[in-house]
């Protein structure tokens, strides 16, 4: 029965999307506000998951399984556990959030606007859950397909920008496509759990490969990051905050779930390979911010290198690092959703994102310039912040690994807080340009409700971070022990393998 909770999350906006397809066309204007109903219910039904959520223990918990292509050997499994509960978490946040963003919207589209913001939903929520490769797959494609649709038809730049990102998820697609068919036919299975531990050396390092293609672009990564700078910027608001928020973070958590439990063996002998890319592209990204000229670029550039970390820290195998990655994901995508909100009312007034076109922005708009400082300061990780919890596990576990890459990370920190503090001082604090300066209209009520719901998140983690971490801690440990074992076994078993050729020789 506590499956049942689950199959609603997937179920509510799939419902709410064809409620929304039979409004009649002369009242879209209520479109937006199904849509901020719809992803409430879904809020309520993720908090009773979250309440009743055993955190001591690490099997899968509301699971169901339901019969879906049995001749293709394909089931449709969802779970929960303390990894993806954190995403669970935060697509039910993001999604009421961008459907307040439509509100005051009034335009053709509205409609099959909100249906493709809540199929993203229906996408995001079978990816995280799924147990099974296929849905998996699926789901994939929805959450992709439905956010392209979204960012479409914005105009030519934004149709050129998503033209990039179109091209990068085909490509994505495709290699993540033959290797979830080479699995699942090949051991006729597509269930993540049977899968583990059934393949060969060589083909883990093939599904390796294909896997890196697929989830490092999705997460928009070093060195297949060239859409996500280019489609932040001419992307709606929306558009922005969904691929900000839910699909560069399923990369993380797909390589996490998927790509080492599937082939630890290819990460035994690739891994470090990997990892130095990650890392240089973070610090990479870092120092690119720092030379922008456009807040939206300045802000994906540093979104790009705290994400390089986060994965940083998913592939070290060490609980502290995998811990504080799933958290420091988790609230840096809060915060990035209220700068993109807040940036977006800029935009809207000043027609431009340069900084040197804006400035004295403090002086007329107090509110939102409150808000934006919160919300900088939450992704630089101050004390007393959400990100900071998150950022100090991923910096310890670093260090354990190798004090290089928590020596980039550092570096990584301190170049974006620079970054940062620059575009505030300049855009906020800065001498003012133009007279829009002066007609500027500050925040509404409306528009500060849910950012001042994202505010609380971000203190609640920042006073009480065990809230969260302690609903990890006993899964990661649970997968990052076995994965450290299959490590382990396989760098074993070649350093017999060289011994034994050694003596033939």
């Amino acid at each position: 029965m506590n499956g049942f909770w689950l199959f609603a999350l997937v179920l509510i906006p799939f419902l709410g999307a064809l409620c929304i397809l039979w409004v009649p066309s002369r009242y879209r204007a209520y479109v937006p506000a199904i849509g901020f109903v719809v992803g409430m219910l879904n809020v309520l039904v993720v908090a009773w998951c979250w309440s009743q959520f055993d955190a001591t223990s690490p099997v899968d918990q509301f699971q169901l399984k339901l019969r879906w292509l049995p001749i293709l050997h394909v089931s449709f499994r969802l779970a929960l556990d303390g990894i993806n509960i954190l995403f669970v978490l935060l697509v039910s946040l993001l999604v009421p959030f961008t459907s307040l963003l439509c509100i005051s919207m009034d335009d053709e589209r509205l409609k099959s606007r909100t249906i493709a913001l809540l199929m993203v939903q229906v996408g995001a929520y079978g990816f995280f859950l799924s147990r099974d490769l296929f849905l998996l797959f699926v789901s994939w494609e929805l959450m992709t397909f439905s956010t392209l649709f979204l960012n479409g038809s914005w105009g030519r730049q934004s149709f050129e920008s998503n033209r990039r990102f179109a091209i990068s998820s085909a490509v994505g697609s495709v290699f993540l496509g033959m290797c979830v068919f080479y699995m699942g036919f090949r051991h006729e299975t597509f269930h993540i759990s049977e899968l583990v531990g059934s393949f060969s050396v060589f083909e883990q390092k093939l599904c390796f490969v294909l896997m890196v293609f697929a989830f490092v672009r999705k997460a928009g990564l070093f060195p297949f990051h060239a859409w996500f700078p280019h489609i932040v910027p001419h992307a709606p608001v929306s558009g922005a905050v969904l691929i900000m928020g839910i699909l560069i973070p399923s990369g993380v958590y797909a390589v996490l779930r998927v790509m080492l439990p599937l082939a630890p063996a290819a990460f035994a002998e690739w891994g470090h390979i990997l990892m130095f890319f990650v890392a240089f592209g973070g610090v990479y990204a870092s120092l690119l911010s720092l030379v922008q000229i456009h807040i939206s670029r300045r802000l994906s550039y540093i979104y790009m290198s705290y994400m390089s970390f986060s994965m940083l820290g998913a592939l070290s195998l060490r609980v502290e690092a995998v811990q504080g990655a799933l958290v420091f994901v988790l609230f840096q995508c809060i915060a990035a959703s209220g700068l993109l909100f807040l940036f977006a009312i800029l935009r809207k007034h000043f027609a431009t994102s340069r900084l040197a076109e804006l400035g004295g922005v403090a002086k007329r708009v107090p509110s939102l310039t409150t808000y934006f400082v919160l919300f900088v300061l939450s992704l630089i990780c101050l004390p007393g912040l959400a990100g900071f919890s998150g950022e100090f596990l991923l910096l310890l576990g670093l260090l354990s690994y190798h004090p290089v890459f928590a020596i980039a990370f550092g570096l990584s920190s301190i170049f974006g807080v620079l970054s940062l503090w620059e575009l505030v001082r300049q855009v906020f604090f800065g001498a003012a340009q133009g007279k829009q300066t002066e007609e500027i209209q500050d925040i509404s009520r409306v528009q500060s409700g849910w950012l001042v719901v994202f505010l609380c998140l971000l203190l609640w983690g920042g006073w009480s971070p065990h809230s969260f971490t302690h609903r990890t801690s006993v899964s990661v440990s649970a997968l990052v022990i076995k994965l450290q074992q299959a490590v382990k076994a396989h760098r074993v078993m070649r350093t017999r393998q060289r011994v034994e050729q050694n003596e033939r020789r």
